[in-house]
């Protein structure tokens, strides 16, 4: 066609040597896919770089903004389609985590630090099947994250987070209200946490004090605000008397803020006891 044309006297103008088949890959590689709208069968589906002449690469496309914790849901791209967003990490931050997850298809994830992502040039790529992946930086740097999430297959319905801790520093949060233990029953403490963003810590501290006989008899369980459990203690100790201990437990896939809760099961008749206090430092 006439654009081509126009593009290719471009880059012979400056590479005036090149051969077809050097001219034919230089325009491929600088053309953005997946960008015209009803192309036709048989069209490659490609958005021609009208100023190149074989230089530079053109820049990438813009980039959509993350916030801190929000999906952005419903994404689609077909094969070796791109989506970019950007995410603007504080000082003081940490447990910085991208997610991708659901819909249908193979997108895969790119994560880089300062610059956008290509496909030989990131932080971060799982690069599984399907459409769950992460990547995770526990001490991130001061600035912009650029994310990418690529086709390696066509995929839709997929959702995109990024989220982060911020300080307050870290915080301890205790219940001390007495909780009592019965025989063959459940009981359980709650912590509410509140005005935090992002995630908690990889090495979150649980501390509990609880007064029983034969601690043989109790399973203890930490409950996150999503529902998930996290066991600390689940029949060990056999005739031994109380639980007073320090657990530590990754917690960097779950929202800080949230009801949590010390969950006890007594699993056995002829012992009791009480949940003390307990804390969550994170």
């Amino acid at each position: 066609s006439p654009h081509v044309a126009g593009v290719a006297a471009l880059f012979l103008a400056t590479n005036p040597s090149a051969s077809v088949t050097q001219v034919t890959d230089a325009i491929i590689a600088a053309s953005t896919l997946n960008k015209v709208t009803s192309p036709g069968t048989g069209s490659p589906n490609r958005l021609l770089y009208s100023l190149f002449d074989g230089s530079s690469p053109p820049p990438p496309p813009p980039s959509n903004v993350l916030s801190n914790g929000v999906p952005v849901t419903g994404l689609a791209a077909s094969t070796g389609g791109e989506l970019r967003y950007t995410l603007s990490v504080p000082s003081g931050a940490s447990n910085l985590n991208f997610s991708i997850s659901g819909g249908t298809g193979d997108a895969d994830l790119y994560v880089k630090f300062g610059t956008a992502p290509t496909t030989s040039s990131y932080d971060c790529r799982p690069f599984l099947n399907g459409n769950n992946e992460t990547c995770s930086f526990a001490s991130p740097q001061t600035g912009t994250y650029h994310v990418m999430v690529r086709a390696f297959s066509t995929f839709s319905g997929v959702s995109l987070v990024g989220s982060y801790s911020t300080s307050g520093g870290v915080q301890t949060y205790t219940n001390a209200a007495d909780f009592t233990i019965n025989d063959n029953s459940t009981v359980e403490s709650p912590i509410a946490v509140s005005g935090r963003s992002g995630n908690a810590s990889s090495s979150s501290k649980v501390d509990v004090r609880i007064i029983h006989t034969w601690i043989g008899d109790l399973k203890v369980d930490l409950v996150a605000p999503d529902g998930s459990i996290y066991t600390l203690h689940n029949r060990t100790g056999s005739s031994a008397d109380n639980i007073i201990q320090q657990y530590t437990v990754n917690l960097s896939s779950e929202l800080l803020n949230g009801t949590w809760k010390l969950r006890v099961n007594d699993n056995a008749s002829g012992d009791t006891g009480f949940i003390d206090s307990w804390s969550l430092t994170f």
